[in-house]
């Protein structure tokens, strides 16, 4: 906020840490720039209304959100965890360290720059392919006949 002041963080989902987050946020001055959505059913009118789409996850499986972030044309910062790197890919610039805040902070910083929110959206348009519905249902029936041929 130092840097950018206008910013505002939408925290989607809840959990056990929600009131103490809460409590930090005010303590820190964030209280006005935070808003808490808890749990939501349609997160595509959420994605419509925001710059970046954030995910610090320290465990994350396949991370559908990330599919549907990127489908709706949103720049991208997640941790460097689990599956995350296999969807955008282990160079992907907007990964980062799982607890890192700092790696985090700058990050956020650098979407402010156009250039390098284009370099992001460019590198995950490349990765939006690979999961097109079309061409996963394709691989995943090619990984069935053969496994029957197989058998």
């Amino acid at each position: 906020l130092k840097n950018y002041p206008q910013d505002k963080l939408t925290i989607v989902g809840d959990g056990q840490m929600r009131s103490d987050l809460h409590l930090l946020a005010k303590k820190i001055g964030l209280g006005k720039n935070v808003f808490w959505a808890g749990r939501v059913s349609d997160l595509n009118s959420y994605y419509a209304q925001h710059d970046v789409f954030v995910l610090t996850s320290k465990y994350e499986g396949f991370g559908l959100v990330l599919l549907e972030a990127l489908s709706n044309g949103l720049p991208i910062l997640a941790t460097r965890s689990s599956a995350i790197p296999e969807v955008h890919g282990a160079d992907h610039p907007g990964l980062f360290p799982i607890g890192d805040s700092r790696a985090l902070s700058e990050l956020m910083g650098k979407v402010h720059d156009l250039r390098f929110r284009d370099t992001l959206l460019s590198d995950q348009m490349g990765r939006r392919a690979l999961f097109d519905p079309q061409k996963m249902a394709s691989d995943i029936e090619s990984i069935y006949l053969e496994c029957l041929r197989n058998a």
